[in-house]
């Protein structure tokens, strides 16, 4: 879709712009050219393949088409625009659409990977307002309606990265400013009588002599938000990485985070290793990565 509507993305390489097609198809909106490609696989003419990242191929049918011996006639809804207006009525502010569809398809990987239907990872609203608000930490994120504490332990690495990302390419600053207090919003973050927050306190409980799963029953949280956590004080030197992750698994953690965490994503390191690693333990190893190469790229000055 990007490529037929002549898009600047950076998956766009020189040789497709070389391309006659490349851009044939700009005056169609993305959301009707997914339609359309729905429509063509549903009528046979296309086929996805399977995997954790599908592919669009032809069929024997679509041989026909492309030899002009079979018309195609496709389905035209216009409803969509309508429905894009409701889609997140407490926005006050106009969302990047382009942010907006990345969102989108990071979001298709997730439900693929895990076989659900993708506004079980997120909403659409909840993605609106990522691409509206534009949150750059943790922090931030947690203000966005929908992030609960399992969708933020599960997936808000990825999601953030892909908003620093595109933030950085086009040199836009956060707009979490904007967005005005949800009404009766539970504080997610919670904070003692000493001011420490939540992230301070599991850290506390752990040198104290907690394990991970007392920490979590003590404080009501799930193990994967405790070790999520956790991974935080590990890039902060404060928390020594075997600690919390056994010593034979992290050099298999480092080799699939070299192989399958593009830009920075936790998911696909997940689905490549399988039940047996935690997403707490993953982010451990990633953040004593990140706090080695800091290291470095410091005493190089």
């Amino acid at each position: 879709v990007d490529f037929l509507r002549g898009s600047e993305s950076m998956k766009i390489r020189d040789e497709h712009k070389n391309l006659k097609t490349y851009g044939v198809g700009a005056d169609i909106t993305k959301d009707h050219w997914f339609d359309y490609f729905k429509d063509l696989i549903a009528q046979g003419f296309l086929i996805q393949n399977e995997g954790q990242f599908p592919t669009i191929a032809l069929t024997e049918t679509s041989m026909d088409v492309l030899a002009g011996k079979t018309p195609v006639e496709l389905i035209k809804l216009k409803i969509k625009e309508s429905k894009r207006k409701t889609l997140a009525p407490d926005v006050e502010h106009p969302h990047i659409p382009e942010l907006f569809d990345a969102l989108r398809q990071l979001r298709t990987v997730f439900a693929r990977n895990e076989n659900v239907p993708p506004y079980v990872v997120f909403s659409d609203a909840t993605l609106v307002e990522m691409a509206t608000y534009l949150p750059q930490n943790d922090w931030d994120l947690r203000k966005i309606s929908g992030v609960g504490d399992l969708k933020f332990d599960k997936y808000g690495a990825d999601f953030l990265n892909e908003i620093r990302n595109y933030c950085t390419r086009n040199k836009i600053a956060t707009r979490i400013n904007l967005r005005s207090p949800k009404r009766e919003r539970k504080q997610r973050t919670k904070r003692d009588a000493s001011g420490r927050d939540t992230f301070r306190t599991t850290f506390d409980l752990f040198l104290d002599g907690m394990s991970i799963e007392q920490i979590a029953k003590d404080r009501g949280l799930g193990l994967s938000t405790v070790e999520g956590h956790l991974a935080r004080f590990v890039g902060s030197g404060e928390i020594a990485l075997e600690q919390l992750v056994p010593i034979e698994k992290i050099d298999v953690i480092r080799k699939a985070l070299t192989e399958h965490g593009e830009e920075g994503m936790i998911g696909p390191v997940k689905a490549a290793l399988g039940d047996d690693y935690s997403y707490g333990e993953i982010r451990a190893v990633r953040a004593a990565i990140e706090a080695t190469a800091a290291e470095k790229s410091n005493g190089a000055f």
